[in-house]
């Protein structure tokens, strides 16, 4: 083939020339080198198809250029063109790839035959070449895919269907190096292909929805049914790619290219494999079309064993199940999970055969049922036997596959008129027990096709394993029910046996539970009677069990006529089907609010004392055996036993009832009066504890209310100089300021004259509402409905000095003994009165005292402070004589007046500050309440300066109660502080500390490390007129003093000589009086 490459590498630039020229001419392209360097790089560059060689050549001889190409891999075909034969070069030359030998001189046509023979060669080599290689591709595929289909083969054994899904698609995706493989399912409702997971390369979530519709395109309708691979290698251009859903994934997940090969089992096709996006970018070939089509099968074959596998392992598990469980709903629970398992169809039912009541013929009852309308629930629907497809299999015993139900004279639509569902196709095998049919297993609507004789073939092998189980799990029940009431009575046994109350209602529940639970019932109701009747029932004993409705009886309500005496009458009645047998019956209040529809009622009784009535219950007919009756007879007498026990009981605890009754009213009595002594001694202690009378009235008061059980009261003295009642404590009063009212008003007189308590049971009935006082009792009471108003008497002659008065929202709330305690609170309250009275008169002595005291403090301040002003006042009057003289001598000099004059205003500023200080300590206080610790600090504003030796600690107690004082009290702190800096000079340490010392003082201390005060003078220091400071006036430490006092406080010192001083201030805390 001319077109090839051929480099001439030849040092003889005539000889290069002639042949490059014919080699041109000839159709070839030709390359020229003139030594064996550039030789060898143009070879090595241009990778020639053909090199002419001179061996002798400038820089690099032919032979070494030769073994240098090779060491670089590189062989071309090559000729020697050389004028220097030998038969040793030739060889080597040979030996490293030379094709031909031509000696200089040569004849053109000679070179150009030998050209073309070599490259022949050459051609048929790499022909060669590629078809060994292209087979050995084949091989590797072919081996490659043989033991994918031994894996795949081994795999599906016992491999999950997922398993395999995600080894098929890894499997794919390497066999034709693609980035993403997935399986996509036939969907033959739809005639769809639907994405299996999971996938390869791709989330399971965003292939979730997608599905190939094959109906929407004549082209993959046909491919899809002749089996033909898709290759789709430009997503954006194709016109299939809309129709196969390309266009979502090419968003989703980038798919560039793709092929699909369809899936076949058993030579139908059961979907396709979709491999995408080569990962070479050349896109997919029809190779790898044959080599997905040929995987593609084997594949299909792995899935198919994997579902028979499936299967037969689900249809394994179900056996293994049903024979390992015996209770029927567990049982049919598996069914219908393991048919759905094996078979996929929309709903799945199964039927069993029940008895009727009154010996009618069984009938064919819906007992499990799984379905999209239905769910796991169902209503309660029967059928004849012999009616529908269900009824017709059991009265055969053949079953039934129908592949259009409305073709079919069989079907019975009651059940599909019911839920809404649709039945189009339907398949029912019978359930054959060891002498009968004992029902029917459905299957209906087979999801992705027709029903058919492999479906029957299986479903008869299921049925087989569920007529036996359903037949082991009745005999199970059986016997469990029998267990049951044994367990059943032997706990109502006992029950019985242990109880001690004349209120068997926990008892007699027990029993209609368990009467329910053995026999199946719906509902139970015991009625025993009133202990001694048979015509009242005892309402509060009634037990009931699984009833919707609450009884409609009450207190004392009579016993139904009937059905009570027909079952009084017969002892044990039962009704299987009262539509039937007893239709009057279901206009009983309790049979129709309950829907009952059988029961069995039994007569309680212990010799002829009758004790009610059991009724066990059904809302549906039911047939009674003889082993249910023989059951509940032993409930029934349980329940008598219950109720007889309890009427002894009950008789035996009346003379105990009274016997305890007298002996808790006597407790109660007992505690009442250990109650009122307790109170009165708190009362007692109070009025020796505590001096502020309204206290001690309000503590009386409360003490009374507290006993008496009352929520309103009042203490009311009289004030007989002004004609007044004033009301000085309440509790729960309207009105609580203090109030005044007349005499008349409030009855104190009444009761002065009645002289002891006087109860009032209504204050709204006559008499007592026409009384004058009446409207106080309106207006500071207006719940009171009764009242009790006891005098206070004073003196052995029994003065009234005032009263008390409790009072009740309930009528007749009060008796004697109350009338007696508030008599005694009474007394309590004359005493703690009488004491305020004489604590007012010794408080007025001492005040009369105190301002004898003051009087005489003021006199002795007086005659100090005149002595002072006298000397102040002498002084003025000698210097104003010294500057009327200087006036009189013309010696007068403005100097002179003006020292004069200054010397003057200080005397009379001095005058007037001791004038000052005269009035001060009796100017009238209006208390306030006062911050200690801000007091405090507002003295150390009016500190001027402190020496730096001078170390002062501040300890001010926190969360201190207020003081009731006034603004003055920084101004004895101040004293304190400016005289404690004075006595330590330059050096010494000065400490303040408050404290809260009890419930009544706050104290102040303020300590100093002055001289310390000899012991002998430590009170005179408070006297007026003592001091220590040159020209002081001894008025500061006074004046503390005495305004404390005024305050009901006090100043004190401690000290020591040499170590220093404590002056400590106590001040009263702030009382909060009583609401009045």
């Amino acid at each position: 083939m001319a077109g090839e490459k051929i480099l001439i590498i030849e040092d003889d630039a005539d000889q290069s020339r002639m042949m490059a020229l014919w080699l041109d001419q000839s159709g070839y392209e030709t390359i020229t080198a003139r030594d064996g360097m550039e030789g060898l790089e143009k070879a090595l560059h241009e990778r020639p198809d053909l090199i002419l060689l001179d061996i002798r050549l400038p820089k690099l001889p032919g032979i070494q250029l030769l073994q240098a190409l090779s060491s670089h891999g590189f062989t071309p075909p090559t000729i020697v063109v050389t004028a220097y034969s030998s038969d040793e070069i030739a060889i080597q030359a040979l030996r490293l790839g030379v094709r031909d030998y031509i000696r200089k001189p040569f004849n053109l046509d000679d070179l150009l035959n030998a050209v073309r023979r070599v490259l022949g060669e050459a051609r048929l080599r790499q022909e060669r070449d590629a078809f060994f290689e292209e087979l050995e591709q084949r091989v590797e595929e072919l081996t490659r895919l043989q033991q994918i289909s031994l894996r795949l083969g081994q795999m599906s054994l016992g491999t999950a269907i997922e398993d395999i899904y995600r080894k098929l698609n890894e499997q794919a995706a390497t066999l034709l190096d693609a980035e993403m493989s997935a399986i996509l399912l036939y969907d033959a409702e739809h005639e769809r292909l639907v994405y299996r997971p999971p996938g390869y390369g791709v989330p399971d979530g965003v292939l979730r929805d997608y599905f190939i519709p094959l109906r929407r395109n004549a082209q993959i309708w046909r491919a899809w049914q002749a089996g033909f691979p898709m290759i789709i290698n430009d997503v954006f251009t194709s016109p299939l790619v809309r129709a196969l859903g390309l266009d979502r994934l090419a968003r989703r997940v980038g798919v560039r290219s793709t092929i699909l090969a369809v899936i076949r089992a058993g030579g139908s096709p059961i979907g396709a494999l979709q491999v995408s996006n080569k990962r070479n970018e050349m896109g997919f070939t029809e190779a790898d079309a044959r080599v997905l089509e040929i995987f593609s099968a084997q594949g299909g074959i792995a899935i198919q064993n994997a579902r028979l596998l499936q299967r037969l392992k689900t249809l394994h598990q179900i056996s293994e199940a049903l024979t390992s469980r015996l209770e029927q709903e567990a049982v049919l629970n598996r069914v219908l999970q393991g048919v759905r398992e094996v078979l996929p169809v929309e709903g799945v039912s199964i039927w069993l055969t029940a008895p009727q009541p009154g010996g009618r013929p069984p009938v064919l009852r819906l007992v499990a049922t799984h379905s999209p309308s239905l769910g796991s629930r169902f209503p309660n629907i029967q059928l004849a036997v012999g009616e529908g497809i269900a009824g017709w299999v059991v009265r055969t015993g053949k079953s039934a596959l129908v592949p259009d139900v409305r073709q079919d004279e069989r079907f019975s639509p009651q059940l599909d008129r019911m839920t809404g569902f649709q039945t189009k196709s339907l398949l029912c095998v019978p359930l054959i027990g060891r002498k009968e049919v004992i029902g029917v297993i459905e299957v209906v609507n087979k999801i992705g096709g027709m029903f058919d004789q492999e479906d029957e073939d299986l479903l008869r092998l299921v049925a087989a394993s569920v007529a036996v189980a359903v037949e082991n799990a009745r005999l199970f029940d059986e016997e469990r029910r029998r267990i049951q009431e044994m367990e059943a009575l032997l706990e109502v046994g006992q029950a019985v046996t242990e109880a001690v109350s004349e209120h068997p209602k926990r008892v007699l529940e027990q029993i209609v539970k368990g009467a329910c639970e053995v026999v199946g019932a719906d509902c139970a109701v015991i009625y025993p009677y009133v202990s001694g009747r048979s015509d009242i029932y005892d309402v509060q004993n009634v037990a009931t069990y699984g009833t919707r409705h609450p009884l409609s009886l009450t207190e004392g309500g009579t016993a139904t006529r009937d059905p009570a005496d027909r079952v009084r009458q017969k002892g044990v009645l039962c009704y299987e089907d009262l539509e039937r047998e007893a239709p009057e019956l279901l206009n009983t209040p309790f049979i129709a609010r309950e829907q009952i529809r059988a029961f069995a009622g039994f007569y309680l009784a212990v010799g002829d004392h009758p004790l009610g009535i059991l009724y066990v219950n059904f809302r549906q007919p039911h047939p009674f055996n003889e082993d249910e009756l023989t059951t509940l007879r032993l409930f029934a007498n349980q329940a008598a036993l219950a109720i007889d026990k309890s009427r002894l009981f009950e008789k035996l605890n009346q003379d105990l009832f009274q016997a305890n009754l007298e002996l808790e009213r006597a407790n109660a009595e007992l505690r009442r009066k250990i109650r009122e002594l307790e109170e009165l001694q708190k009362i007692d202690k109070a009025i020796t504890s505590i001096l502020d009378i309204n206290e001690v009235l309000d503590r009386i008061l409360q003490g009374a209310l507290d006993i008496i059980g009352a929520p309103y009261g009042n203490i009311t003295l009289l004030d007989q100089d002004a004609g007044e009642v004033i009301s000085r404590v309440g509790r729960g009063m309207h009105k609580k300021s203090t109030i005044r009212f007349r005499l008349q008003e409030i009855g104190v007189a009444y009761l002065a004259r009645k002289k002891r308590p006087v109860i009032i049971p209504d204050v709204t009935r006559s008499p007592w509402r026409d009384w004058p006082w009446a409207d106080w009792y309106h207006r500071t009471m207006p719940e009171a409905r009764s009242a009790l108003l006891v005098p206070i008497l004073s003196g052995p002659q029994g003065e009234p000095i005032g009263a008390i008065h409790i009072g009740s929202p309930r009528p007749s709330a009060f008796t004697q003994d109350d009338g007696r305690l508030l008599e005694a609170l009474a007394g309590q309250a004359a005493i703690a009165i009488q004491n305020a009275r004489y604590l007012e008169a010794l408080q007025e002595s001492q005040r009369r005292r105190i301002e004898a005291e003051r009087l005489a403090a003021m006199a002795d301040l007086a005659s100090n402070m005149v002595h002072r002003i006298n000397n102040s006042v002498g002084a003025i009057r000698a210097m104003l004589q010294q500057i009327e003289l200087k006036m009189t001598q013309g010696a007068l000099t403005h100097a002179y007046l003006q020292d004069k004059l200054r010397a003057i205003q200080e005397s009379a500023e001095q005058t007037l500050e001791i004038a000052r200080r005269i009035r001060r300590p009796f100017q009238p206080m209006t208390r306030e309440p006062i911050q200690v610790n801000q007091a405090i600090a507002r003295a150390w504003e009016d500190v001027s300066s402190v020496p730096p030796g001078i170390t002062v600690i501040e300890e001010y107690a926190e969360d201190l109660p207020a003081v009731l004082a006034t603004p003055q009290l920084s101004e004895v702190f101040l004293n304190l502080i400016t005289n404690a800096l004075e006595a330590m000079g330059e050096q010494g340490t000065l400490r303040i500390r408050t404290e809260q010392t009890d419930d009544r003082w706050v104290s102040v201390y303020v300590s100093d490390t002055g001289p310390g005060i000899p012991k002998d003078r430590q009170e005179e220091i408070f006297r007026m007129g003592t001091t220590t400071k040159k020209g002081g006036l001894g008025y500061g430490l006074w004046w503390s003093r005495t305004f404390m006092q005024r305050l009901g406080g006090d100043i004190s010192v401690e000290s020591e000589v040499g170590k220093g001083s404590t002056f400590i201030v106590r001040i009263p805390v702030l009382r909060r009086s009583p609401d009045v």
